[in-house]
């Protein structure tokens, strides 16, 4: 029998926990060539988006399988707090889950727990994958509940006011707001640069600091990355596959225009 891999401690949970900036990736499309080709990039993590992203749980395990392949982190945003949708996500090799729209602190605890085994949560315990379909010896179940991530999603101004509720409760790892829906749910949908919408994330921000909490966010460019990290944000998420293949294609296209004197 070959030897049998213990799970890796989460690299990125202890860089955070050392106070460094983690910048990870979205993954929308079902694709594990896209899923290489970020991995190899350099991206620590990769969030792979079964809430609005092209991803079924069938595409998943495949896509976790080729980032494992690397030292990135895979990751999946679930498509609402379920502890069915959780559970399935993590026995395919999730090592962190996005939970969507965590707006109190039960919901918070929901999240939690099923990412947990017993006796911390009511994670279901099965033989697949991530125990080497039994024969780890145990090895996975002893070692999941600490290195798994549990990542509450802030994207609502009701997530905001009980902030200091959903980061006082224990096994929260990260909070990651979502900046679409939270400036949405504020009243000035897609205005980032709007007061309201910095005096919100700057409430995060200052409460993830005093429970000590990493604070994240999804952004699109890099400058906005860079710029939030300066401001003591970490776990930031550096736009999505799509995105990074769209700008690339313009920014290569523009190029050769100007290059040629193409005013189009």
């Amino acid at each position: 029998m070959g030897s049998v891999p213990v799970i890796a401690k989460n690299p990125v949970k202890d860089h955070l926990a050392h106070g460094h900036p983690s910048v990870g990736s979205w993954l929308w499309t079902p694709s594990c060539v896209a899923a290489e080709a970020l991995s190899y990039a350099g991206f620590e993590w990769i969030v792979i988006d079964t809430e609005h992203g092209a991803v079924n749980p069938e595409n998943v395990e495949n896509i976790i399988r080729t980032i494992e392949r690397t030292n990135v982190v895979p990751m999946v945003r679930v498509g609402w707090n379920d502890p069915v949708l959780i559970k399935l996500a993590l026995d395919r090799g999730a090592m962190g889950i996005v939970v969507p729209w965590v707006s109190t602190r039960e919901e918070a605890e929901r999240a939690v727990c099923a990412c947990m085994f017993p006796p911390k949560g009511l994670r279901g315990i099965g033989g697949g994958r991530t125990t080497m379909y039994g024969l780890d010896g145990g090895r996975y179940m002893r070692d999941a509940n600490d290195s798994i991530m549990v990542i509450a999603q802030i994207e609502t101004a009701q997530a905001v006011e009980n902030i200091d509720d959903i980061l006082s409760v224990e096994g929260v790892g990260a909070a990651f707001v979502g900046p679409a829906d939270l400036s949405a749910s504020l009243g000035i949908p897609g205005q980032l640069d709007d007061e309201i919408f910095e005096q919100a994330v700057s409430r995060v921000l200052a409460a993830a600091k005093k429970h000590g909490v990493p604070a994240g966010m999804y952004l699109a460019s890099p400058d906005a990355v860079a710029r939030r990290i300066q401001q003591g944000w970490q776990l930031m998420a550096l736009a999505n596959d799509v995105d990074h293949m769209i700008n690339g294609a313009r920014q290569a296209l523009a190029t050769v225009r100007s290059m040629c004197g193409d005013e189009r």
